[in-house]
């Protein structure tokens, strides 16, 4: 049977600390959660946490983990006007692996003040297929003296809990200075696939623009355990 959760007018004071585990255990835990609803109303951040000012945060969510399978549906509003929206449905032996997700950030709400950005933007997250074949996109806008403007279009694949990324990024409202003027306003990226056990080759992450002019590969650890 599921469970009705509610949480009104508290206040965060800090950020908590998890410490790492040295133990490699699954994501998920071994016992079933099981969460109808989930309402979370006025909880506000102390200053310091999201930007300078207090920020309120309000969700609704749906939570439930049984069997090896997650689905998450939440809804929240961060601040006054930023908001999101995510739904996740993963089951790797039922080959079920759904995701999207939508991120609306104004210019100086809580989501810029976590992430210290100075403009409104958008995120999308779309995708088809399963937990073996996941194709999807991820597409983040802001706004421009025209109109919207492109920030990042990426490609994100799903293969059996190896996750991959490909395509262009704008780093121009991110970095300044000398990284700047090498990188320009057009950086192609390619994560490679990276698993629990990756092969040879299969950790790669690759960074570049089309003049050519500064090329980054690194290594990439990601352990995926579902």
């Amino acid at each position: 049977m599921g469970s009705i959760y509610r949480a009104r007018r508290a206040r965060m004071l800090r950020v908590p600390e998890f410490l790492p585990s040295a133990e490699d255990t699954p994501i998920l835990p071994g016992f079933d959660i099981s969460i109808d609803r989930l309402t979370i109303d006025n909880l506000m951040l102390a200053p310091g946490i999201a930007g300078e000012r207090a920020q309120r945060v309000d969700l609704t969510a749906e939570i439930q983990v049984e069997d090896r399978k997650l689905f998450v549906d939440a809804d929240g509003k961060l601040g006054r006007a930023d908001r999101f929206a995510l739904l996740l449905d993963a089951e790797p032996d039922g080959d079920a692996f759904d995701l999207s997700l939508d991120v609306d950030a104004t210019a100086d709400g809580a989501i810029a003040g976590i992430t210290g950005v100075e403009k409104p933007y958008s995120a999308r997250i779309r995708g088809d297929g399963g937990w073996r074949n996941w194709t999807g996109g991820l597409l983040v806008r802001t706004a421009g003296d025209q109109g919207p403007e492109r920030v990042a279009a990426l490609r994100i694949t799903n293969r059996a809990g190896t996750f991959g990324l490909l395509g262009e990024v704008d780093p121009s409202d991110f970095v300044s200075g000398t990284l700047a003027r090498a990188l320009g306003d057009e950086v192609a990226v390619k994560v490679c696939k990276a698993h629990r056990h990756p092969r040879p080759g299969e950790e790669a992450c690759t960074v570049g623009n089309p003049t050519g002019r500064i090329v980054v590969v690194t290594r990439v650890e990601t352990n995926t355990v579902v």
